[in-house]
């Protein structure tokens, strides 16, 4: 019985997960013909208004519609998300494909830097690496993905290690195939599955990252709406407006959980232990 459970909650989660995630990001890739407002228009006659049939989601303390913010804000966080996310995979993939094929002084040398950055919480990382270089879109998206590296490293590092040992990658070597070769060609598109579940796992983390650094102040600059920005304004008015941080907070919370969900559902299907 459990394993008939099992094969039911697998798919669910995918399809939980898919409908969420996707449901996101086309409202974030439509956002600029749905919204009905421009999300930094300041409305000085509707301040703290509660949602209604004018402003569904209400208005901040300024007076912006909080729902056409909500929008604009998912599209920057899924584009930071997603940039992080990319410089993550590139990286991790990097040092985990040279650490796991060549092993010796370059696994140990590479292992220890990657241990090195996963001995402080994440958070604090990525505040010191912004605090040091500037916030910036671009500070951000290099920071949340460098954080994010060495748990894809070490875990992809793992796979790699057992496939370099298969027969078909020894009989590369044995005919003169180049270490490049060998890597790219037959390595690489077996660790692959799991680059691609580790890095939507990552959305997650990076969407939450990006959201606590921007509700401490050291996201993206105004006036682009953020959503941790607006949960960071919203914290003040929680008792007289809850609405003003309910919306973003329901926001990454439904982005989050749809995108763990997703990963969860790709690692049942793509990774032989899931199976």
């Amino acid at each position: 019985m459990s394993q008939h459970s099992g094969l039911w909650t697998l798919p669910q989660s995918l399809t939980i997960g898919s409908l969420i995630a996707g449901s996101i990001v086309a409202l974030a890739v439509l956002a600029p013909a749905i919204a009905p407002y421009d999300p930094v228009r300041v409305d000085p006659g509707a301040l703290l208004t509660p949602p209604g049939p004018a402003h569904w989601l209400g208005t901040d303390d300024i007076g912006r519609d909080l729902f056409s913010r909500i929008l604009h804000g998912a599209r920057t966080s899924l584009t930071l998300a997603l940039a992080a996310v990319l410089v993550s995979s590139l990286l991790g993939s990097a040092v985990a494909l040279a650490s796991g094929y060549w092993g010796g002084p370059v696994d140990m040398v590479l292992m220890r830097i990657m241990d090195g950055f996963l001995a402080f919480p994440g958070l604090i990382l990525a505040l010191a690496m912004i605090s040091f270089l500037g916030a910036s879109s671009l500070t951000i998206v290099l920071a949340v993905g460098i954080v994010a590296t060495p748990g894809l490293a070490r875990i992809t590092r793992s796979q790699v290690l057992i496939e370099r040992q298969r027969d078909f990658v020894q009989a590369a070597t044995v005919v003169g195939a180049t270490d490049a070769r060998i890597l790219l060609r037959h390595i690489l598109p077996n660790v692959a599955s799991l680059i691609v579940v580790q890095a939507s796992l990552n959305l997650a983390f990076a969407i939450l990252t990006e959201a606590s650094l921007s509700f401490l102040g050291v996201g993206v600059p105004p006036p682009a709406p953020t959503w941790g920005t607006m949960l960071r304004a919203g914290y003040s008015y929680l008792e007289k407006a809850p609405w003003v941080a309910i919306s973003p907070g329901a926001a990454i919370f439904l982005t989050v959980l749809g995108f763990n969900l997703l990963g969860d559902g790709l690692r049942a299907v793509l990774s032989p232990r899931g199976r």
